[in-house]
């Protein structure tokens, strides 16, 4: 027997959307490519991107994910002999970079676009989502809209990270499944675990939807034997897509057990079900994550929508909210559970998605009371519209678009030129120790690059000997100057333009006078 969970929400069909709707998300998509782009396309490497922009340039020219400029040889790092092979993470957003930049080369902007790519796919996936699930346009454009301009969107789909390629792949298998269930068709069913498995190969964090998609194919299938089998088809495709990543990992076996083990299974702690039974500090860590990333104001009206329309629908009787529901919860409970103390912030791009479906329902469910032709229905519609979407104005990029497009022509906010004017001023034959905002020009120009950091557990650039220390925002705020016993020598850019690249040249501390290189 099917699942009650499940039966009122896919008895039938879905209506295709109308043309206002259509127009309306077409308008939505448009706003993200204008406001999105020109903050892909100008501003320099930032955080992680030190790690994840370069690998698909090295499987592009050499068939293998590694970071050149990255030379660890500590057994306790994250990337330990990353130079060689990276295996921090699965590989799938390199290899998706590749061919990018096999057309339109290499740079941060293009290392981005798989992410950027991502995000219009995950855009639409809400909507496509919110159809389904509530069976209401106004409650699918709202999620959408909303979740466009949200701070748990607006990073990722900016980042080299994988983020976002794995939470889009995630909202496709979810929305794969439910078209299987309404279809029956098992080749949907085996695209649904194709994507369960191509989202572990971009990260681990789609065990999470792994697991809602298995649970929901076990609830929806009548009969053990039926179960058993439609399992044994997801499962299997699934793990035929992993498969993939053995063909890299029987290279390099002893570095892959040292960077993933390192990188993810150990910074999960304490352990799997300590973290079922005490799920305690997981909850205080991630409750600190979100706000950190989508600031106080948002994750309020995130969090709350949940449990508000939980009550709501059982006060209501609302059967039709079930499985939207039970999506919701069980993607922030697998999300705590999973991801427990682990810093990352990005995969709240995929639990966020369904916090803005149940945020969407909840606006056009409080909107339907003042539902009417008077003139103070239509103003407290308006208002109360008005005050939601201010709510995610801040943060959500539109400032810094602005900048970049007012300062177009200005070499200071763009990081290609910017980085290009850095390395002609520098001799050609020095050896350069990079911070992570000018790495990735300063390998591609060819020059003689180790990447910059001080954090212990990543890498530690302090024993690497130079010639020239570049650091920008970033190795400022690490205090990687000191680390390094750098000279400052010369400085380029405005340090008091936040949306402006800035750059400090250091020398050793024991190195003569090289003033006149500069020169």
């Amino acid at each position: 027997m099917m699942s009650p969970i499940l039966n009122a929400t896919v008895e039938t069909g879905l209506a295709p959307s109308s043309k206002r709707a259509r127009l309306i998300l077409g308008a939505i998509v448009l706003l993200f490519l204008i406001v999105r782009l020109p903050v892909l396309l100008r501003q320099p490497g930032g955080q992680d991107e030190d790690w994840f922009a370069v690998p698909g340039w090295t499987v592009l020219n050499e068939g293998i994910p590694r970071i050149p400029y990255l030379p660890s040889r500590n057994p306790e790092t994250a990337f330990y002999r990353a130079d060689t092979a990276l295996y921090a993470l699965p590989p799938a957003q390199f290899y998706f970079q590749a061919p990018i930049y096999a057309v339109f080369g290499p740079s941060w902007g293009t290392a981005r676009i798989p992410s950027f790519l991502s995000g219009i796919v995950a855009i639409l996936l809400v909507y496509q989502l919110g159809q389904c699930l509530l069976r209401e346009e106004p409650s699918a454009l709202w999620a959408a809209g909303l979740y466009s301009v949200s701070r748990v969107f607006y990073f990722p789909c900016l980042s080299a990270r994988p983020d976002l390629l794995c939470g889009a792949i995630g909202l496709g298998a979810v929305y794969t499944t439910w078209r299987w269930q309404t279809t029956r068709n098992r080749r949907t069913l085996l695209i649904a675990g194709g994507l369960a498995g191509l989202g572990f190969l971009t990260h681990p964090f789609a065990l999470v939807y792994s697991i809602q998609v298995g649970v929901w194919v076990l609830l929806a299938t009548r009969g053990w034997k039926q179960r058993l089998l439609n399992i044994l088809v997801l499962g299997l495709t699934a793990a035929a897509v992993m498969s993939v990543w053995s063909l890299l990992i029987w290279q390099h076996p002893e570095i892959f057990r040292i960077q993933f083990f390192n990188n993810v299974l150990d910074r999960s702690s304490p352990g799997l079900f300590h973290r079922l039974i005490f799920p305690f500090e997981a909850i205080w860590a991630q409750a600190q994550i979100l706000v950190e990333r989508a600031g106080l104001m948002q994750t309020l009206i995130m969090v709350l929508a949940l449990p508000g329309l939980t009550i709501y629908a059982v006060v209501r009787h609302r059967p039709e909210l079930r499985l939207l529901l039970t999506l919701a919860w069980s993607s922030v409970c697998l999300h705590l559970v999973l991801v427990g103390t682990h810093p990352t912030k990005g995969y709240y791009c995929y639990t966020g998605a369904f916090l803005f479906m149940c945020l969407g329902t909840c606006v056009t469910t409080v909107g339907a009371r003042f539902r009417g032709d008077g003139l103070g229905s239509k103003l407290a519609r308006v208002a109360g519209g008005v005050i939601l979407v201010g709510a995610f104005v801040p943060g959500s990029g539109i400032r810094t678009c602005m900048t970049y497009l007012q300062n177009w022509d200005s070499l200071n906010h763009d990081s290609a030129q910017f980085s290009e004017m850095l390395i002609t001023e520098l001799p050609v034959d020095a050896k350069f120790t990079v911070d992570t905002a000018f790495v990735l020009d300063f390998y591609l120009a060819g020059r003689d690059t180790v990447l910059a950091k001080n954090e212990e557990f990543f890498f530690e650039s302090d024993e690497q000997p130079y010639d020239y220390l570049v650091v920008g925002r970033f190795g400022i705020h690490a205090e990687i100057p000191k680390s390094q016993n750098g000279r400052l020598l010369k400085t380029f850019g405005d340090q008091d333009d936040i949306f402006s690249c800035y750059a400090e040249i250091y020398v050793p501390n024991d190195s003569a006078s090289v003033e006149d290189d500069l020169q």
